[in-house]
């Protein structure tokens, strides 16, 4: 039998992959990793060092494509109430390997030496896990259906486990931003899902983190924004296309990591914060009631002033994608 555990990098698909492995040691166990190429630096010791020790094949891919390029890309600003980022980054790339037989644009073995067959993408003959425990039970479901017709089974639902037993027992550390207190090891807590609490406390624990994701969010939602207002000009396709190869070249660079800081770029028939000319719209963005709770909202308002906005889940979720692939 072929089982393929999605290996996130965080604990709970760590203990399934050492439960399998222990239960069914002759079978063909695959640890697989899809990559969002934001990850903290020691999600990967970790997902290394858990194949040296485990003895298990560790396959790696990735779409080479990161969050916030995505957001550029689909000309779209994720926030804790949507975003596509396991949708594209994680969940197209794995089932358009599994399924359409797709090998994404990073594909790459670790300890392959330890894949006993090749033949586990069949879905007659393989089952796949995922990391969750039964806190997140409304997962279950849809899971099953996106990987419909392969059989998925979730180990840490149907049964307790003492992590700390296989962490200690194959001798390897915990994920470092466990231990600063974050839920869970994607992303480098930068999940833009995730609620106000979590990033107050990536604000308090890597404030040089949150300084930069703070920056990215601002641009994105200027990027963002003189897209549509460019979309929404009285010009014709041609004239368009000019004005949004402008906005590309001013941000683009930046988005790809490319550069420290973008240029600034100033739509057409608009001035920022001038009411000089009445025939001239005011640029501004200004939050109104309901919108998404931003990276500056929060280095501003330190007591959660603001409050009222928010339902208290989204204050107090301390998580991050609650939509995720895996976990």
């Amino acid at each position: 039998m072929n089982r393929v555990v999605f290996f996130s990098g965080g604990k709970g698909s760590f203990v399934v992959a050492c439960h399998l492995k222990e239960t069914y040691p002759n079978d063909n166990l695959i640890l697989y990793f899809t990559d969002s190429l934001i990850e903290d630096q020691d999600l990967y010791r970790f997902l290394f060092e858990a194949s040296d020790k485990l003895e298990l094949p560790l396959l790696y891919h990735s779409a080479n494509t990161t969050p916030i390029q995505l957001m550029a890309k689909q000309k779209i600003l994720f926030n804790s109430r949507f975003g596509n980022c396991s949708k594209y980054l994680k969940m197209k790339v794995a089932q358009d390997y599994f399924k359409k037989d797709k090998e994404p644009v990073l594909h790459q073995w670790h300890n392959g030496q330890y894949l006993k067959n090749d033949l586990f993408k069949k879905a007659e003959d393989t089952i796949l896990y995922f990391g969750i425990d039964f806190t997140e039970m409304r997962r279950v479901e849809p899971i099953k259906q996106n990987w419909s017709p392969y059989k998925v089974e979730f180990p840490l639902v149907d049964d307790v486990f003492d992590y700390d037993f296989y962490f200690q027992k194959y001798d390897i550390k915990r994920p470092r931003l466990y231990n600063l207190g974050f839920s869970h090891n994607n992303c480098s807590g930068k999940c833009f899902k995730a609620g106000v609490k979590h990033f107050k406390l990536l604000k308090d624990k890597l404030p040089k983190m949150f300084e930069e994701l703070m920056c990215q969010e601002r641009h994105l939602q200027i990027f963002v924004s003189s897209y549509h207002h460019i979309k929404k000009l009285d010009l014709d396709d041609e004239d368009k296309a000019l004005l949004y190869k402008e906005l590309d070249d001013c941000y683009m660079d930046y988005f790809d990591g490319k550069v420290n800081k973008p240029k600034l770029y100033i739509p057409p028939n608009v001035m920022y914060g001038s009411l000089e000319n009445p025939s001239v719209k005011k640029y501004s963005f200004m939050k109104r009631k309901g919108q998404p709770y931003t990276l500056r909202d929060l280095k501003r308002d330190n007591n959660f002033t603001q409050m009222s906005l928010f339902n208290n889940d989204e204050i107090y979720d301390i998580g991050g994608c609650s939509n995720c692939l895996e976990k």
